[in-house]
Formats: C-alpha cells, sequence, structure tokens
C-alpha cells in the first residue's frame, strides 16, 4: 500500500509543468552533516478507520531528496496537529499520535535512481515528528532514526499541495 502512496505522490510531483505555481513549502533537513533545502511539499489524504485518520506527506527538492511519511491521529473524522511517535501497530492505543511508515531517500550522484552504492534508501525505525497548523498552512519539525543507527533532523513549513 506504501509504494502506491509513493508512486502517487511522484506522480503528481513530476506530472505539474513548469508553468504551475512552485510549492510554498520551504525547509530543510539535516543528514549525515550536510544541510538539503526544501522547495516543496505534498500531503494527501489515507483511509480512514475506527480510531484514527491518515494523512501522508511527502517533502523533496524536485531533484535528489525525497522524505515521505504517513500519519495518523487518533479521531476517525479529521486530521489533528500533534506530535506522533514511531509506533509498530502491535504498540498502538487509540489515543496515540504515530506513524509506523516513513522513508528516505537521497540520490546522491544524481543521475535519477537510488540503487547505486552511494544512494540512501533508507526507512525511518523511530522517531518523532511534530505537526502545527492546518492544511492551509503546515508547521512539520521531525527527528527521526533511520536504520544503520544514521539519523535525520529538521523542518519545513508553508502551505502544502493537496493530492486525493
Amino acid at each position: 500500500m506504501k509504494k502506491y502512496f509513493v508512486l502517487g505522490f511522484l506522480f503528481l510531483l513530476f506530472s505539474c509543468d513548469s508553468d504551475d505555481e512552485p510549492s510554498a513549502v520551504l525547509g530543510s533537513i539535516i543528514f549525515d552533516g550536510k544541510e538539503y533545502s526544501i522547495t516543496q511539499g505534498i500531503a494527501g489524504a489515507g483511509s480512514e478507520n475506527n480510531t484514527h485518520n491518515e494523512l501522508g506527506f511527502l517533502v523533496t527538492n524536485r531533484n535528489n531528496l525525497f522524505l515521505d511519511f504517513l500519519l495518523l491521529s487518533p479521531g476517525a473524522e479529521h486530521f489533528t496537529p500533534g506530535t506522533f511517535a514511531f509506533k509498530i501497530n502491535s504498540d498502538v492505543k487509540e489515543d496515540d499520535f504515530y506513524f509506523n511508515d516513513a522513508s528516505f531517500l537521497l540520490d546522491n550522484n544524481g543521475d535519477g535512481d537510488y540503487i547505486d552504492e552511494n544512494d540512501i534508501d533508507m526507512v525511518v525505525t523511530g522517531g518523532t515528528i511534530t505537526v502545527a497548523g492546518d492544511e492551509d498552512s503546515y508547521l512539520i519539525t521531525f527527528d527521526l532514526d533511520l536504520y544503520g543507527g544514521k539519523s535525520l533532523t529538521g523542518g519545513v513549513s508553508g502551505a502544502f499541495e493537496f493530492w486525493e
């Protein structure tokens, strides 16, 4: 399911032509001692269930870096901002703000794929993501643990493009 979510985001990202207005989302990610600018943010509603509402986010520099995450807020009616902790499904309670699905991609050599030895394709294994604001303008900060003991920090803010 997550792969289709990310593929949908990537389709939307690259299907916009150059006359489209740029995203009003700006920020940065720090990974492995290097800071990367973020220039676009896309959000899309996930599925609703009996206890939580999902909202997915993709932040990117529109070039070689992508961070995507699917947040679940308590309550089935609408997404609620808060501080989301990484949890596996068996540890989730009805009133938890959590995420269990996030990944980071970095194309270090700029060849357009993420399969080379120096490229980064890592899943998030822990950490927190804090969301404030509403669908008109979000402020998101993250402090994430990645597979292999790496970490990723940063934040973005602005008006996200919504994908439905």
